[in-house]
């Protein structure tokens, strides 16, 4: 049974929160593949970078997302 992007997905956040960017990187990966038009690796994985003080790979991944068109809808919240 191949991996589905929920588990995927689990992996690349709990890759955040253990700073590990080789496993954010495949599982950001594999993330793309499989929901190509989905932001959420891109931003993640771009979080990831940045707080590990990869700028260049943060640019390049921005760059791709963008080339790509892909895009993030902004959120919003009902709490005041």
């Amino acid at each position: 049974m191949k991996p589905h992007s929920g588990i995927w997905g689990a992996l690349l956040s709990a890759s955040r929160t253990h700073m590990n960017v080789d496993i954010a990187k495949l599982s950001a990966k594999h993330l793309i593949e499989l929901e190509p038009g989905d932001a959420t690796p891109y931003v993640v994985l771009s979080d990831i970078y940045s707080i590990a003080g990869l700028k260049e790979d943060e640019k390049e991944l921005r760059l791709m997302k963008n080339r790509k068109g892909v895009t993030k809808n902004p959120g919003c919240s009902w709490i005041t």
